[in-house]
């Protein structure tokens, strides 16, 4: 059962989503793979008889040092892709924010310009198309641009109040 504000569909943007996670598993995997053609090769080698069972390697029970060394480089690979995979996405909407703090501080002419492997290039896009729009507007001088006002509300969510939000004895709520 979805709770009120829960997504109801899982892939909403299929391409940027998959990037994601091919860019986030793939590491992760490659690094599962190593580990088993390791574990494989140690297997064949005690099969064959050149590596007794049960022996050491660097002083240690060679079962713990497997563990060890597949808990270190499963870890490492996730941290090192969750901080790639992070700062592709918090470096876009950084360069976003910017770019409309300038854009609202008077610069016209500011574009929003990301990096080639970020994830957000669609939404960047958009967002320069909707500032070419705005200047075009601003320009010239178009009335027909909808501006919302105090006497003309923002639509709002059901079960939202708009409007006066004053109370009976004059009192904002």
């Amino acid at each position: 059962m979805l709770g009120k504000n829960q997504r109801r569909v899982v892939l909403v943007n299929k391409r940027v989503q998959a990037r994601i996670i091919l860019s986030t598993s793939l590491p992760m995997i490659g690094c599962l793979v190593f580990a088993v053609v390791v574990e494989l090769f140690y297997q064949r080698q005690i099969d064959l008889g050149r590596i007794a069972p049960g022996g050491t390697i660097f002083g240690m029970p060679s079962e713990r040092l497997g563990m060890l060394l597949m808990f270190v480089s499963a870890a490492t690979t996730q941290l090192v892709t969750a901080l790639l995979a992070s700062q592709k996405v918090a470096g876009t909407s950084y360069r976003i924010a910017q770019t409309l703090n300038e854009y609202r501080s008077g610069n016209r002419a500011i574009r929003v310009h990301l990096r080639k492997g970020d994830f957000q290039q669609n939404l960047a896009h958009d967002l320069n198309d909707f500032l070419d729009w705005s200047n075009r507007e601003f320009e010239g001088g178009n009335s027909d641009i909808p501006r919302k006002t105090a006497t003309s509300p923002l639509p709002s969510a059901p079960g939202v109040r708009t409007g006066d939000t004053r109370g009976k004895d004059g009192a904002k709520c």
